[in-house]
Order: structure tokens, then C-alpha cells, then sequence
């Protein structure tokens, strides 16, 4: 947990230094998404923590309060625009990344149904074809009994 919020702290200072003296958009940005990426992090920790664990809520407070600072400041200095859809476009990606994953697990159960489908269907052939082959055995074994 404080680690994540370490590293949420550092985020900031790089988006803070970047806008103040370059305006590299570049480093802001960076700097954004790392900072999404802790502020995610620490999110977690809280919500399987909850709010009774001192240590998570005075994190995630510290957390709010360097994410409206970098808000405002990215509202001032004319990034916030760039910003949302910064966040939107990071979103749509997350989501895909999550689909995908979906797809690619989906897919692989329905293969593992069909290869089980096709040995199933392989031992009970076997098995039909043994059953009449036996049968004929014994037919030709009675026949010539009698």
C-alpha cells in the first residue's frame, strides 16, 4: 500500500515538473499514466481493505488530494482536454485488453469441449463396434452348436 502510494506521489511530482518547465507533453502524460496505474493499485488495496483500515483510507485521501491538484493544474495550464481523452482512450484499451482475455479463454474451453466431444465419441464407436463384433461371435458360435 505504500508503495503504491510512493509511487503515486512520485507520479505526480513528474507531471507537476513536466508542465511547470517544459510542458512536454510527452513526460505529463507518462506521468498521467503512471499515475493512473497506482491510483488503480491503491484503489484495489482499499476496496479489499474497506475504509476501516487507517492505513488504506489516509492512502487513498493522500491519493485524492495529489490527483485534484494535478487536476487543477492541468485545468490551468490548458491539458485537460488532452487529459480525458487521455483517460477515455486508456479506458477503451483496458476494456479491449479485457475482451480479448475473455475471448481467448472462451475459446479455449470450447476447444477443450470439442476435444473431449471427439474421444468421447471415438470410445463409444469403439465400444459399438465391439459390442457387434461380439454379438457376431456369439451368433457364430450358437450356429454352430446346433
Amino acid at each position: 500500500m505504500l508503495v503504491e502510494l510512493a509511487a503515486f506521489n512520485v507520479a505526480v511530482a513528474t507531471v507537476k515538473e513536466a508542465a511547470k518547465h517544459s510542458g512536454d507533453i510527452m513526460k505529463i502524460f507518462q506521468g498521467m499514466g503512471q499515475m493512473m496505474t497506482q491510483k488503480e493499485k491503491i484503489q484495489k488495496v482499499v476496496s479489499k481493505k474497506g475504509t476501516s483500515d487507517l492505513e488504506a483510507y489516509a492512502a487513498y485521501h493522500e491519493m485524492k488530494e495529489g490527483e485534484r491538484e494535478v487536476v487543477e493544474f492541468l485545468k490551468w495550464s490548458g491539458h485537460w482536454p488532452k487529459y480525458l481523452q487521455f483517460c477515455s482512450e486508456r479506458r477503451a484499451a483496458e476494456k479491449e485488453q479485457v475482451i480479448e482475455k475473455t475471448r481467448a479463454s472462451e475459446k479455449r474451453k470450447a476447444k477443450i469441449k470439442e476435444i473431449i466431444l471427439i474421444i468421447v465419441v471415438g470410445i463409444s464407436a469403439l465400444l459399438a463396434i465391439g459390442i457387434v463384433i461380439g454379438l457376431i461371435a456369439t451368433v457364430k458360435a450358437k450356429g454352430k452348436g446346433l
